[in-house]
């Protein structure tokens, strides 16, 4: 073990009074130490005038990051994939010769001695530096027999500083009623893209001179705004509190992976957590039903590893009495459900619980031909929950094998992989079987969280390589802007950014018939986004309809300001490619030399070179080649071998096919 301390350290002190500062508060800040990551490509040449060999640099990539202290160890991404291109020359074909350096730079263009980098890899825990402190990489350390390098780059920095600010304080409050766009949040090109447009209101004034002077060219659209000139017109989304919330308005309950940070700390997809983690003691309960045998909390998620105490007053005079059995506790919907009807009023002990963490562990667990519970022949409920996506779980209506008459088609239901429900869209009149395959988990404690920027720290260690899942709800403020109802049109404008394969969005299509354009909407792939200009708007509560809309050209949205001056735009799109040809990366990973001499037997190459057919140049990736012409391809029945009940072994065919073909003739026998 190495240790490494100073000898004489340095301390520094700052006497507060003597600088000033008596009334002010004083406090400790992290604050944020932006730099500039420059990676640049060198490789070592032989220099006459100094007699030794010297770096010369090539082609470089800078980035403007930031890291602070509160960061801990941040990570910018894989190496391999922001290394600068390497620029052409003799002396950079060797990759064995090539070397990357990574700085980072502050003000003035000077190293920043306030940040640490570091190069770390993932898959073999190793890090790379020089003995002066330098960190500096060699292609082939990066490259070398992986086909996805798993070095990633990291920084930190331990600065923390103090603060004096004079106690007079001012709240700005911030503008929640704003309404602004952002882009996507998955960048996952299996799922759709949808704007995201914050939930808000405003008022904007009547309609002024200049927009009055295009608007009277247009006697019918004047007329309509006329009567709502003297008053302020008001804009809100609606359709934000129509999209499907839990537990309540504004807030969706999730799961998902989570990002690993370091062995204690890992961050959710999310912001802004909504947590319940606490106690309730004697809550009273709501009948749910006219039979009073069921009755709910206030709150979900009850935490199972809790007791939960049940009391009732049967008598009604005030006086409970704790229920020790004759019920069945839901604790994920916060129910308790009596085998018989209670008269009295019913109360609770309980823990609530909506913030679970688990590691999850794939094995081969497989089930086949169960038979599911169902009840109203549309809900049918397996034995056991976390069911995995692959292999696909199959639904049928007899157990045995899966054929196309026993196979039901998935687009007639729903799977809740993680509890194994299935809904049917409509009634099932018969009994239904399912083959799938489950993971199982362990619940991972957490010690504490951060609601804010959606961070978990942890009770236990978790591994990088480990799958962890988080369920967990979040405050949602943002509508997923899907498209909008064109009620003139009849028909619904939806709109999927994603370009991907399996998208679509409804666009124009314009045809000419007898010399007259005719315009119609199709859903067409969203790949015909690609170059084209999208523009989303507001409309004002007094227009009725869709409060969001868009259009796909800036003729178009000309046409509506002109017609319509109260439309406001929100945000004009392009979906394009994120690259150039210009910031193509081609590497070439061969290493030069080596080879076989002309004339060498294929004898004498097994007989020398293992594994060869994982060489390219000498192996056969896809299968042996042949001449077209001189090979005969032969079908026998298998059932002529003796692996299948017949009286010859493949040499023994292999014999009496020889003896019958002409000389020179290669043969291939299949056994069909």
């Amino acid at each position: 073990m190495l240790y490494a301390y100073a000898v004489n350290p340095k301390g520094e002190t700052v006497d507060i009074e003597v600088q000033g500062f008596v009334e002010e508060d004083i406090r400790r800040i992290q604050p944020q130490i932006p730099f500039l990551l420059s990676i640049r490509s060198f490789v070592y040449r032989w220099q006459n005038a100094t007699q030794r060999y010297e770096r010369e640099y090539g082609t470089s990539a800078h980035y403007n990051l930031d890291v602070s202290k509160s960061d801990g160890v941040k990570t910018f991404g894989l190496l391999h994939t922001m290394l600068p291109a390497l620029q052409s020359g003799a002396e950079w074909q060797d990759k064995n010769r090539v070397y990357y350096e990574l700085t980072a730079y502050g003000q003035d263009n000077l190293v920043e001695p306030l940040v640490s980098l570091g190069l770390y890899d993932t898959e073999t825990g190793h890090e790379y530096y020089l003995r002066n402190g330098e960190l500096v990489i060699g292609y082939m350390d990066l490259f070398w027999a992986r086909l996805n390098p798993t070095i990633i780059v990291q920084a930190r920095t331990s600065y923390e500083t103090i603060r004096a600010s004079r106690r007079q304080f001012g709240l700005k409050l911030a503008n929640e009623d704003r309404v602004w766009t952002e882009l996507p949040r998955t960048k996952d090109s299996k799922e759709s893209w949808f704007l995201r447009i914050h939930n808000g209101a405003f008022l904007k004034g009547q309609i002024g001179y200049e927009e009055w002077q295009t608007l009277s060219k247009n006697e019918a659209q004047a007329a309509k705004y006329e009567k709502r000139t003297m008053k302020p017109e008001r804009y809100s989304i609606p359709e934000y509190e129509q999209q499907v919330f839990h537990p309540y308005e504004g807030i969706r309950t999730v799961e998902n992976e989570v990002e690993y940070i370091d062995r204690r700390t890992v961050r959710l997809p999310h912001n802004n957590l909504f947590v319940e983690w606490k106690s309730v003691t004697g809550e009273e309960l709501k009948p749910i039903g006219g039979d009073r045998k069921v009755f709910e909390a206030s709150s979900e998620r009850w935490d199972e590893r809790m007791d939960v105490n049940v009391y009732t007053d049967e008598d009604g005079n005030g006086v409970f009495v704790q229920v020790q059995d004759g019920f069945d506790i839901d604790y994920e919907k916060g129910l308790i459900i009596f085998e018989a009807s209670v008269v009295g009023v019913v109360k609770a002990d309980f823990s609530v619980r909506n913030l679970r963490l688990y590691k999850r562990t794939y094995g081969n667990g497989k089930i086949a031909n169960e038979m599911l519970h169902t009840e109203d022949n549309r809900t049918y409920i397996s034995k056991r929950g976390c069911w995995l996506y692959e292999p696909t779980p199959v639904l049928k209506t007899m157990p045995g094998t899966p054929n196309v008459e026993t196979v039901i088609s998935p687009i007639e239901y729903k799977i809740n992989y993680r509890k194994g429900v299935i809904k049917f869209n409509r009634e099932q009149p018969r009994t239904l079987f399912a083959d799938y395959g489950y993971y199982t988990e362990k619940e991972i404690e957490i010690e504490d969280y951060d609601v804010q920027n959606g961070v978990l720290y942890l009770k236990e260690e978790v591994d990088f390589k480990d799958d962890v899942f988080a369920n967990y709800s979040y405050s949602e403020e943002f509508y997923d802007y899907m498209g909008y109802y064109d009620e003139a049109r009849q028909e619904f404008m939806s709109l999927d950014l994603n370009p991907s394969t399996g998208h679509y969005s409804t666009l124009p299509s314009t045809t000419y018939v007898n010399d007259v354009a005719v315009t119609t909407y199709k859903n067409v792939p969203s790949s015909q986004l690609l170059n084209k200009e999208l523009y989303v708007y507001i409309v004002p509560e007094s227009e009725g309809g869709a409060s969001i809309r868009h259009c796909f050209s800036a003729l178009e949205w000309h046409k509506i300001q002109q017609t319509n001056p109260m439309f406001l735009l929100l945000a004009k799109l392009f979906v394009r490619e994120h690259t150039s040809i210009e910031q193509t990366i081609v590497m070439d990973a061969r290493t030069r030399g080596g080879g076989l001499r002309e004339g060498i037997s294929e004898k004498e190459i097994t007989k020398r070179v293992q594994g060869k057919q994982r060489y390219w140049d000498i192996g056969s990736w896809n299968g042996k080649a042949y001449y077209r012409n001189g090979t005969v391809v032969i079908s026998l029945p298998k059932t002529v071998l003796q692996a299948h009940g017949g009286h010859f072994t493949e040499e023994q065919v292999q014999v009496i096919v020889d003896k019958y073909v002409a000389l020179g003739i290669y043969t291939i026998i299949e056994y069909v």
